[in-house]
């Protein structure tokens, strides 16, 4: 583009040549090895410029030689000299290209998997730690269930000591009666003196036998006997020992006062029946005789745990002086009333058995108060109590509903049969449960006499025990299916409810929705 050709000068081309090499170094700087197609077209593209230049400048006429005749020879020198530059350039640049980025790929790598690493390190550190949690939170509930279990064992050995100390105490004084009339007896020949110390060794002879009895509750509270839990009705149980007491009532002109916010609750009921009986008939029994007696039940749930507060306004009692020993066996602190001193230790005996609390406040002249925590149990441990267990079968209770269930868990044999059947019979009198389900899906290929048993026997032992229906898991086939009428006709016929399921499930819920 020189105007005046003879300011044309060699270098102007050559400077051309070396601007074209910059532009070559501009492919590694734009493209990395990844992207080889465009940096390879780059390349080579300057490569095409570099090599026809010359060629390229001749074709438009403006050639070296145009303007200086014959091409020189340092002018061709040159030109090959920037040609194996170029290429050189090119092999070291590619390869300190390369070089770089893979140290960068690897920098990448390691830096994503240090960061990989470091995230399974927290996760593992929180893991650790989460663990050590569960470990603190292990050793301090079984610490807490040691110093428990400690308590309790100390406790239970204070109480054996105190019914050892009780029963040498309690049996002496009878054993001793009966063996000093026993002398006496064997001592006086005339009749009518034998029959006097006859009269007093039958006297004794039930003291004894009082004793007996009396310590046979406290070793059935120490073995945790009849641990069944029912539904209570507590404001009809509160009644019914109401009503029991009527005559006493009567003379003491008492009152009963209820505040109920329990409709029902779950637990022993022999051991809750005995407790609120004793308690009551004792606000009656040492009732303040200058005035009526009131006797005020409050009932509530709080913080999960059942609250049940009896009052009433009698003549008290000195805890200061007797409150160490008001639970005692064999207690007593008011002679004008007849009693053993029995009642209140086993009150507090049957509510530790069902895990509960019982407390007293009194002040004398003006009343006691009792104050009974009981806890609330799941409803799943409610809804499936194992009362009966062997190699043969299992008996259930559900309290919730009612319902008992008898699971066979091996073909038993006749007499193994009947003897399962009657711990059936021993559930339904002594917890009133109205429907059963029983699994007699073993009941295959048993023989004609185990069959016509339960027609004839079983069928009439449930009834007359008050079972209204009855789900029957059964498996069915074609050999004992005249057993299966027989035993649906029989049912009917004696006015028990019949109905037949494959699975424990569908038969509480087919019970349930009848």
């Amino acid at each position: 583009k020189q105007t005046n050709p003879q300011d044309v000068v060699p270098f102007d081309f050559l400077d051309a040549r070396i601007i074209l090499i910059s532009f070559f170094l501009l492919s590694f700087i734009l493209f990395s090895n990844q992207e080889k197609k465009l940096l390879f077209t780059t390349i080579s593209f300057s490569f095409v410029l570099i090599f026809a230049f010359d060629p390229i400048h001749k074709f438009y006429g403006v050639g070296y030689t145009r303007f200086f005749n014959l091409m020189p020879k340092a002018y061709i020198v040159t030109g090959i000299y920037i040609d194996y530059a170029v290429l050189f350039l090119t092999g070291i640049f590619y390869y300190f290209k390369m070089n770089i980025e893979n140290v960068l790929a690897k920098n990448v790598s390691l830096s994503s998997d240090l960061g990989e690493k470091n995230i399974e390190l927290s996760i593992l550190f929180e893991e650790l730690e989460n663990t050590n949690l569960k470990l603190k939170d292990q050793v301090e509930a079984k610490t807490a269930e040691l110093r428990q279990s400690n308590e309790e064992l100390v406790n239970h050995n204070n109480d054996l000591q105190q019914f050892s100390n009780t029963l040498s105490h309690n049996l002496r004084g009878p054993v001793a009666n009966l063996l000093g009339l026993a002398q006496l007896f064997k001592a006086d020949k005339t009749e009518e003196s034998r029959t006097q110390v006859a009269e007093h060794i039958f006297k004794s002879a039930i003291t004894l036998d009082e004793v007996i009895k009396d310590l046979n509750k406290v070793i059935d509270l120490r073995n945790n006997l009849h641990q069944i839990k029912e539904k209570i009705d507590l404001k009809k149980e509160i009644e019914d020992i109401w009503f029991v007491l009527d005559q006493n009532i009567k003379q003491c002109n008492g009152k009963l006062i209820l505040d109920i916010k329990i409709t029902a609750l779950y637990g022993i009921r022999s051991y809750f029946n005995s407790v609120l009986y004793n308690i009551i008939s004792n606000a009656i029994k040492y009732s303040h005789k200058n005035r009526d007696c009131v006797v005020r039940i409050s009932a509530d749930i709080d913080n999960d745990r059942c609250l049940i507060i009896i009052k009433d306004n009698g003549i008290g009692i000195d805890l200061d002086k007797y409150g160490h020993k008001l639970f005692g066996m064999y207690k007593r602190f008011h002679d004008h009333v007849d009693g053993k001193g029995l009642g209140l230790f086993l009150t507090k005996q049957q509510v530790e058995a069902m895990n509960g609390k019982i407390s007293v406040k009194s002040e004398l002249d003006k009343g006691t108060e009792f104050i009974i925590e009981l806890p609330s149990f799941p409803l799943s441990e409610i809804e499936s109590q194992l009362f009966y267990s062997s190699n043969i079968a299992n008996v259930y209770l559900d309290a919730i509903n009612n319902i008992t269930t008898l699971l066979w868990k091996n073909m038993p044999s006749p007499l193994e049969f009947r003897d399962v059947f009657k711990k059936n019979i021993e559930i339904f009198q002594t917890y009133n449960s109205d429907l059963w389900i029983v699994d007699l899906s073993l009941m295959i290929n048993r023989s004609a006499i185990e069959k016509q048993w339960i027609l004839d026997e079983a069928i009439d032992q449930y009834v007359a025990v008050g079972i209204k229906q009855v789900a029957v898991i059964r498996t069915f086939n074609g050999t004992d299916s005249a057993f299966w009428e027989d035993f649906y006709n029989t049912c009917k016929r004696k006015s028990l409810g019949i109905i037949f399921s494959e699975n424990i499930k569908e038969a509480k819920e087919k019970l349930l929705n009848l």
